[in-house]
């Protein structure tokens, strides 16, 4: 038995597709395989903990949770925008509820004193696990479970920089209780360290934990001692985890036709740093998969989590009905301006596009490499509105080419397509320590953590991150059109949530909504 955990804590709205990829793959080879989503678990055992706390100011909140955790694996609510949101904040505010000095959500947790970017903080955690918020939900649940199952290893995936400190409390735990047992940590974030001096001192410090960089199907064989020079590719496997009640109004499915990203132009994304690093498969291909998994699982929404999806892929969309309503990332593609081709995606199920528009400013965009132009943008977030799908735009500030006037040319172009956008999310940027010499600007030191991806940098026209958050709490978000985009966007799920929100195609869809048990 091999156990595959997805550790706390990040938005519990679906399984972890890689986990299901990687269950898929053990299986195919021989091998038996769990998947364990203690991300989802220890929220809802902590919600379930929070319920017998006496605490009057939340006590309406705390006697509606049930209720409220019903409701909002129910489609109905997302008719009711605001009643989701007073639903949502009611769960969240019960789910925080601690007398320890922590800051949770439903998205993040922040302890006290600790960083998850100190490998100094995460050794620490590591010799004493109970350091860990939930140290108390792995003490408590893990034992049984090996006791039955006698796993000879634990796959565990680290992600957000967020999961990180109790990934290592998790380390720490087995290292102490259960050292026999093979630990094999991968994930995108361990990719990410791999480079930084920090991260060798953990590796050097935790020594019986293998690390995995990129893909683990063939690693994690491999570390099991697997012998055969053939490895068989399994289908993703959601045995284990789809009939978890997850937080949204059935199953969703995520599902990637690529890994990598086919543009790689973006100067600000690391993407562009790694020429070798894109993978496709045809959409032919994909859909024989993809139809065996929707006969299996019965979603009720399919996630797409590609960079962005391709053409070909998009095109593949526009001519096949999976059946089931999707979203995913889309670049603003240049045939996106037909509106018959946009109009072809709503007809079959597409629930809505997140789309990277970042600036209003065609200078900024030209000097980041966007390769964007705003006339075919504007027309494109028109279409996606006359054919029913849901809009989902980022915007991203404060980056070297972009100071004030360019941030009001994009507040300007954002009132401007205001009725054609659904969702906004607006980011500050922060300097990838590998971009330091590409932009060409004074960088120092951002914190004191050495497993931080940013460093700090003085921007040309002293418009910092300070100077960016002012601009957008005391201007931007003012503006009556801009305010009432933002107001729709879900509160802690963001774009998990968003495309719910077209509920006249899931009102349509022969999806399955709720879970079975």
């Amino acid at each position: 038995m091999v156990y595959l955990i997805n550790p706390p804590l990040t938005k519990a709205t679906e399984p972890h597709s890689g986990l299901a990829k990687l269950c898929g793959s053990l299986k195919a080879n021989g091998y038996i395989a769990k998947v364990l989503d203690f991300n989802l678990e220890a929220q809802l055992d902590l919600i379930s903990r929070n319920m017998d706390v006496k605490e009057k100011k939340v006590s309406q909140a705390l006697s509606r949770v049930r209720k409220n955790l019903g409701t909002l694996r129910s489609l109905e609510i997302y008719n009711h925008p605001q009643k989701y949101e007073r639903l949502v904040k009611e769960i969240n505010r019960v789910l925080s509820l601690t007398k320890e000095d922590v800051f949770l959500s439903l998205q993040n947790i922040e302890y006290p004193g600790l960083a998850s970017h100190r490998s100094e903080d995460l050794k620490r955690v590591y010799e004493n696990p109970k350091l860990d918020f939930f140290y108390d939900f792995y003490s408590r649940i893990l034992p049984p479970l090996i006791e039955r199952d006698k796993p000879l290893a634990m796959g565990i995936s680290m992600v957000y920089l967020n999961q990180a400190l109790s990934v290592f409390g998790l380390l720490g735990f087995l290292n102490q209780y259960y050292p026999g047992i093979k630990i094999i940590v991968g994930g995108s974030l361990v990719e990410c360290w791999e480079p930084l001096p920090g991260f060798d001192k953990l590796k050097a410090h935790c020594t019986q934990v293998s690390w995995v960089s990129g893909a683990g199907e063939e690693p994690l064989l491999r570390i099991l001692d697997y012998r055969d020079k053939n490895i068989l590719q399994g289908s993703p496997d959601y045995s284990d985890v789809r009939e978890l009640p997850y937080f949204a109004p059935g199953f969703i499915l995520p599902y990637s036709l690529s890994v990598g990203c086919f543009y790689k132009k973006c100067r600000f994304c690391p993407e562009c740093l790694n020429p070798q690093s894109y993978w496709t498969q045809s959409f032919a291909n994909a859909r024989i998969e993809l139809e065996q998994l929707v006969e299996k699982n019965k979603p009720a929404l399919i996630h797409f989590i590609d960079n962005a999806l391709s053409l070909a892929h998009l095109r593949g969309l526009a001519e096949y009905d999976l059946c089931v309503p999707w979203y995913g990332y889309s670049r603003f593609l240049p045939q996106l301006t037909d509106l018959d081709f946009v109009k072809a995606l709503a007809k079959n199920r597409c629930a809505m596009l997140q789309l990277g528009l970042e600036s209003g400013s065609q200078s900024v965009l030209d000097r980041l490499g966007k390769g964007i132009k705003l006339e075919q943008a504007a027309t494109i977030l028109e279409n996606l509105k006359k054919a029913g799908i849901l809009s989902f735009v980022y915007l991203l500030f404060g980056t070297p080419f972009d100071g004030e006037k360019e941030a009001e040319e994009t507040l300007k172009l954002v009132k401007e397509l205001a009725p054609y956008i659904d969702f906004l999310n607006l980011s500050i940027f922060y300097l990838p320590h590998e971009f330091v010499h590409d932009f060409q600007v004074e960088h120092n030191q951002f914190s004191e953590g050495d497993l931080s991806l940013y460093t700090d940098f003085k921007h040309p026209e002293n418009w910092g991150r300070r100077a960016v958050r002012d601009f957008l709490t005391k201007r931007f978000k003012k503006e009556p059109e801009i305010k009432s985009i933002l107001s729709r966007r879900p509160p802690y799920f963001t774009s998990n949530h968003g495309a719910f929100f077209n509920t006249r195609l899931f009102s349509v869809s022969g999806a399955k909504l709720g879970y079975g048990k």
